[in-house]
């Protein structure tokens, strides 16, 4: 379920900076670890199955300049943040925020339901591990 409200909806078209930090050889392969993009989605997942769990937030990130990794080209990321009790509250007091992410395909980013997870294998989707920032904040 997307939920559309003000505070999601707002980070809609923000500038963000991407720094990938793991797997450490990410930046000799890429050449870079630095990327900008584009928040092009958020969605909240409800799918709470366990009491411990809690709500998380998901960001598609469309990047301003795609990269090559594992064979793959990415234009696309879904993030989500990494710890608990940070989120995008953080990102919004414009804090660097440690977020997991996956690579999407361009098919699923312009999907129905990109934030599906059932579709990571099928995208050969791989895991990364950053911060993401919003710019001009």
């Amino acid at each position: 379920m997307v939920k559309n409200n003000f505070y999601l909806d707002g980070f809609i078209d923000c500038q963000v900076s991407v720094v990938i930090s793991d797997p450490w050889e990410f930046k000799d392969d890429v050449g870079s670890s630095t990327f900008t993009g584009t928040i092009t989605g958020v969605y909240m997942s409800t799918h709470i199955r366990k009491p411990s769990e809690k709500e998380t937030e998901y960001l598609m990130l469309h990047l301003a300049k795609p990269f090559g990794y594992e064979k793959l080209k990415t234009e696309y990321l879904i993030g989500s943040p990494r710890h608990e009790g940070s989120g995008l509250s953080e990102l919004a007091k414009g804090e660097f925020v440690a977020f997991n992410f996956c690579r999407a395909s361009s098919e699923r980013a312009h999907s129905d339901n990109p934030f599906d997870s059932t579709r990571w294998k099928k995208d050969r989707s791989f895991g990364l591990i950053g911060s993401i920032k919003l710019e001009n904040h």
